[in-house]
């Protein structure tokens, strides 16, 4: 998860220099930047979509951990 996290901040860090550097150019280099930012944003959606299915699998393995704890406990009360 905190390969994740360092990634988007990554993301976050050079979609805040694409910002200014959108703003400071002149407008006929605005076109190089705006494709830059869409790249920027798919790479940010796919991050995230990693994230959710690490939290996912995550979530997924304790539930089923706790099936299974559950499972014996009742075992043993017979």
């Amino acid at each position: 998860m905190g390969k994740c996290r360092g990634r988007i901040k990554r993301l976050v860090v050079s979609a805040a220099v694409v910002y200014v550097t959108y703003i400071l150019l002149p407008e006929k280099d605005k076109e190089k930047i705006k494709t830059a930012a869409r790249e920027l944003l798919q790479r940010a959606g796919s991050a995230m979509q990693e994230i959710q299915r690490v939290y996912n699998r995550q979530n997924e393995q304790s539930m089923l951990k706790e099936q299974q704890e559950q499972t014996l406990r009742q075992w043993e009360y017979l």
